[in-house]
C-alpha cells in the first residue's frame, strides 16, 4: 500500500534514501551497502526507531506551566496538579473543559512510521543472512503497529502507510494525498501484524538486549488492542462511514482475541508477578524502582542518569522535600484513594465517623488506613507517612472541642501561624493549604518515587517505566471473559492479581465494576485511567463534572488524636464533552490535506 500523509512531507524529504534517516553515523568510507551489510550499524538504526517511540512515560508530559495540567493522570480523575497555572490547574474558574488537541502526536508519529519503513525497506534489499533480516524486520514491523495503537486511540481511523514513498516536485502531491483508513481497519492492522511477525521474535532476550521487544512482548501489544477494539465496539459507535467506531457485532471476536493474546504471554513462563520481598507494601513499592527490569515487566523503557534520566523525584516530592523549586507534582484524588478496597474486600470508603455521626478519633493519621490495600500506601504518600528520613505532615488545622459550633475547625492563611502560643503550628508543613503549589488532595504521590536519590535536581531519576507488564495481562484476560460471560476464567485471572496484593480473593462476587476497580488501583498512575475510561466510553460520565475532592486531617486540641473532613480542593471541575472521545485532527494538517476529511465528530 504505497501512501503517505500530506501533513509531514516536507519534514520527511531530506535524506530520503540515506542512512541518515536513522541518524547512524556513516562516514565517507562506508558506502550505504555496507551499512546495511553491518549488524552493528543496523542495530543503531534499530535503536533510534525504539528511542522515538512515545510510549507515554509521564516524563514526556514534564514540559512547560501545564506540566500536570495536561498529563494522562490529572485528565483523568485519578490526580490534579498541585500548582495553581495551568488549563485544569487554575483555581479562578468554576469549570474547565478538555482542550481537543491534547495528546494528539499525529506528525511526529508519522514520521516514526516512515523511519520504520525506511528500514523495512533498506533492509529487505540489504545483503544480511536471512534469518537476522527476518528477526530484524519483525522488531521494525512491531515498533510500527505500535505507532499505529497510539495513533488509533487517539484518532479513529487514519492512513495505513506501510511503503516509503518518493517526492520529486509539487505534481506528486495528488497522488500522496490519502484518505483515512477505517478504526477498524487499523486495529485490524496491528493485530494481524502481530500474529505473522511473533514466531520472528525470540522468546526472551539476553542481559544486553533487555529492552528490545520480545515475541511476547508482541502479544502484550495484541491484548491491549483487541481489548480496545472490543470495547469500542461494544460501548462505542460507528460514525463517519466507519471512519471512527468498531461494528457492534464484532465485539465478541475481539475479546477473545484479548483472552488469546493474554494467555499467551500468562503461560509462556517468561515472567511471574513480582513477589520479592514479604512485606506488601515494600514489595508493590520496589517494584517500580527496579532499575533494569523484574520478573513482571514484559516491556518497558529504562533511564540512566544523566543523559538519559527523567525527573520523576524532582517533580514529585512532597512540599517540604523540595529541594530545587519543583515537587508536589500528581495529588491523587480522595475518589481514587477510596477506590482502594480493605484487605478484606469491603469498601474502600475511608471511616470517618461512627454510627452514630460522630467523629472518630485516631491516633496517628495512618490508623485511618489500617487495613487498607497495602497498594495504597506503596503507590501514595498517606497523611504522616515516613519520606526521605521525615515524616509528610499533612494537616488542615485544628480541631477545638473547647469552641461552640463550627468554629471548632480552626485554620490558617498563614503556613507559619502557631496555635494560642504554642509550639504547634495550624497548618502542616505538607499541606493542606488552599493557596500556593502545595499539595491541594492531602496525599502525594510515592509511585515511581526513589528516596535513595538524595540531591533530587534534573534527569537524575532511573525508575523504568512499564509499557506491559503481566499484571495488565491478567487483568486484559479478566475483563475479556467477563464481557464473555466467563465469569469463572474472569474470577481466576483477577485473584492472580488480588493475591498479591493481599487482598481477600473473590468467590463467585466477582463483576465487570470489580474488574474495573481492580484495574483503576493496580495500573494506578501508569496512564491506563485516562484511555479506559475513554474506550468504555465512560468518560463524559465520570468526567462530567468531576470535581477534585481532597481529605482533610485536623489535630483535636488537648487530646492529642486526629479527626478527618472531606472537601473540594481549589481545583475547578472537569468537565469532559463526548467529542472528546477522538482528539481532534489539528488545522494545520487537514488543510495540508483535504484527503483527510471530515475531521473527527464534533470538530
Amino acid at each position: 500500500m504505497k501512501r503517505l500523509v500530506y501533513s509531514f512531507i516536507f519534514a520527511s524529504l531530506v535524506g530520503m534514501s540515506s542512512c541518515n534517516d536513522f541518524d547512524v553515523p556513516v562516514t565517507d568510507r562506508l558506502t550505504e551497502e555496507d551499512v546495511w551489510k553491518d549488524e552493528t550499524l543496523v542495530t543503531g538504526a534499530l535503536a533510534n526507531l525504539y528511542d522515538k517511540l512515545q510510549v507515554e512515560q509521564n516524563s514526556a508530559y514534564f514540559e512547560g506551566w501545564d506540566v500536570w495540567n495536561v498529563s494522562l493522570t490529572t485528565a483523568s480523575d485519578e490526580g490534579t496538579g498541585a500548582f495553581q497555572a495551568g488549563d485544569l490547574g487554575t483555581g479562578d474558574v468554576v469549570r474547565a473543559t478538555f482542550n481537543d488537541e491534547w495528546f494528539g502526536l499525529w506528525a511526529d508519529t508519522y514520521k516514526s512510521i516512515r523511519g520504520c519503513n525506511v528500514f523495512l525497506e533498506k533492509l529487505e534489499a540489504s545483503a544480511m543472512e536471512e534469518k537476522l533480516k527476518n528477526a530484524y524486520n519483525a522488531e521494525a514491523r512491531f515498533l510500527r503497529a505500535f505507532h499505529y495503537f497510539n495513533l488509533v486511540k487517539r484518532y479513529g481511523g487514519v492512513p495505513i502507510v506501510t511503503d516509503v514513498q518518493s517526492y520529486t516536485g509539487p505534481e506528486d502531491l495528488p497522488a500522496l494525498q490519502v484518505p483515512r483508513d477505517k478504526e477498524q481497519a487499523v486495529w485490524d492492522f496491528i493485530i494481524n501484524e502481530v500474529d505473522e511477525i511473533t514466531s520472528e521474535l525470540p522468546v526472551s532476550r539476553d542481559a544486553n538486549s533487555r529492552t528490545r521487544i520480545t515475541r511476547y512482548g508482541a502479544f502484550a501489544l495484541q491484548s491491549r488492542a483487541a481489548l480496545y477494539a472490543a470495547s469500542i465496539a461494544k460501548y462505542g459507535e460507528v460514525q463517519l462511514n466507519g471512519i471512527v467506531g468498531v461494528n457492534n457485532g464484532d465485539a465478541d471476536k475481539y475479546w477473545k482475541k484479548a483472552i488469546t493474546a493474554s494467555d499467551s504471554v500468562i503461560n509462556s513462563n517468561q515472567y511471574s508477578l513480582y513477589n520479592k520481598y514479604s512485606d506488601k507494601v515494600e514489595n508493590y513499592q520496589k517494584m517500580f524502582l527496579e532499575k533494569r527490569g523484574c520478573s513482571e515487566f514484559i516491556f518497558y523503557r529504562e533511564f540512566q542518569a544523566v543523559d538519559k534520566g527523567h525527573s520523576w523525584d524532582l517533580l514529585n516530592v512532597p512540599f517540604s522535600f523540595v529541594q530545587n523549586g519543583y515537587g508536589c507534582g500528581q495529588n491523587p484524588t480522595l475518589d481514587l484513594i477510596e477506590a482502594y478496597e480493605y484487605k478484606d474486600g469491603t469498601s474502600g470508603k475511608l471511616k470517618l465517623k461512627d454510627n452514630s455521626g460522630n467523629f472518630i478519633k485516631y491516633d496517628s493519621p495512618l490508623d485511618l488506613f489500617k487495613d487498607k490495600d497495602p497498594r495504597l500506601r506503596a503507590t501514595f504518600y498517606l497523611p504522616f507517612d515516613n519520606c526521605r528520613g521525615g515524616i509528610v505532615e499533612i494537616r488542615r488545622g485544628i480541631y477545638d472541642p473547647s469552641i461552640a459550633g463550627n468554629d471548632k475547625f480552626v485554620t490558617s492563611g498563614n503556613k507559619d501561624e502557631y496555635y494560642k502560643n504554642s509550639q504547634v503550628k495550624i497548618l502542616g508543613k505538607d499541606g493542606v493549604w488552599d493557596t500556593g503549589d502545595v499539595g491541594k488532595t492531602g496525599f502525594y504521590t510515592k509511585k515511581f518515587s526513589d528516596e535513595s536519590i538524595t540531591n533530587i535536581v534534573g534527569n537524575y531519576s532511573e525508575a523504568p517505566w512499564p509499557i506491559f507488564r503481566l499484571a495488565e495481562m491478567y487483568l486484559n484476560k479478566a475483563e475479556a471473559a467477563m464481557e464473555l460471560g466467563k465469569s469463572g476464567e474472569a474470577e481466576a485471572a483477577l485473584n492472580e492479581v488480588r493475591r498479591r496484593a493481599d487482598i481477600r480473593e473473590l468467590s463467585g462476587e466477582v463483576t465487570l465494576e470489580r474488574i474495573r476497580n481492580e484495574r483503576r488501583v493496580e495500573l494506578a498512575y501508569e496512564n491506563h485511567r485516562h484511555w479506559d475510561l475513554k474506550r468504555w466510553r465512560t468518560a463524559h460520565i465520570v468526567l462530567a463534572d468531576f470535581p477534585t475532592n481532597a481529605l482533610y486531617p485536623w489535630f483535636v486540641w488537648g487530646e492529642n488524636k486526629y479527626i478527618f473532613t472531606t472537601g473540594k480542593a481549589p481545583k475547578p471541575n472537569k468537565v469532559f464533552q463526548t467529542r472528546n472521545y477522538y482528539v481532534k485532527i489539528k488545522d494545520d494538517d487537514m488543510s495540508s490535506n483535504p484527503m483527510l476529511g471530515p475531521n473527527n465528530p464534533g470538530f
